[in-house]
């Protein structure tokens, strides 16, 4: 199930003795999940942001630093990425960089 703008990525199983997250991915989804990526919940309050992938392939993990205060209340909690158009870096004049323009 997805929110309108929104990719479901997986669920909250654990919150470690870290303090950390730990989510279960989809397996559709675990190509496009990087680290650094900030997760969301089906509200869009951000949740928290994947520091790393880990598990077997078919049954991967992430693990989240929690950016939120109320992590007590997340086991079960579907989280989803924001919906990103891919657009192109632009420079300060708005003009998009090419490998020509760097160079001069």
């Amino acid at each position: 199930m997805s929110s309108k703008g929104l990719d479901e990525v997986g669920e909250v199983l654990h919150l470690a003795k870290s303090n950390m997250i730990i989510v279960r991915l989809l397996r559709t989804r675990t190509v496009d999940i990087r680290a650094g990526e900030i997760l969301v919940d089906e509200k869009n309050k951000i949740i928290g942001k994947v520091i790393e992938i880990i598990g077997p392939v078919l049954a991967p993990y992430a693990s989240l630093i929690p950016l939120t205060e109320r992590t007590n209340k997340m086991l079960g909690t579907q989280l989803y990425r924001r919906k990103v158009a891919n657009t192109k870096r632009r420079g300060k004049l708005g003009l998009t960089r090419t490998r020509e323009n760097r160079r001069q």
